[in-house]
């Protein structure tokens, strides 16, 4: 915009849409948080997915 390469309104977009996905990556990672902030368990990450995999099959 400085050097007459892209319009204000271009500017405009750009940083409504930077603030859009800001929003929306915080709403995002708020739910995760919430849905996993009372997950603990004694087994590691790594055997915990594989029990449940192989329990759905």
């Amino acid at each position: 915009m400085a050097q007459g390469a892209a319009s204000y309104s271009a500017g405009y977009v750009a940083v409504a849409i930077s603030l859009l996905s800001a929003v929306l990556m915080y709403l995002f990672a708020q739910r995760t948080y919430v849905n996993n902030i009372f997950t603990y368990r004694s087994e590691t990450p790594l055997k915990y997915l594989t029990n449940k995999l192989l329990r759905r099959n």
